[in-house]
């Protein structure tokens, strides 16, 4: 039962973290009722959620490939005196 997953805060960020792989579709967010500030609020959050995990994945990305860069221009550049030197 989706519904009661949402009424623990441990469910809460379960559902979260799944719906960030696209396990969860955003149908089953929906309340049952007329909750519009819950509904809203809901959607709200979790959009900024994923908004703020895409950005921080990204800037990861960033830094790993920057740092696989660098690494990889060091390794050349001793290479490159090692063979000059001979």
């Amino acid at each position: 039962m989706i519904r009661h997953l949402l009424y623990s805060m441990t469910g809460s960020y379960m559902k979260l973290l799944w719906s960030l792989f696209g396990v969860i579709p955003i149908k089953d967010i929906d309340q049952m009722g007329y909750h519009n500030f819950t509904k809203w609020t809901g959607h709200v959050v979790l959009g900024a959620y994923m908004v703020t995990v895409m950005t921080v994945m990204i800037n990861m990305l960033i830094a790993m490939m920057s740092r696989s860069f660098e690494d990889i221009e060091v390794l050349v550049s001793r290479n490159i005196n090692f063979y000059y030197s001979m």
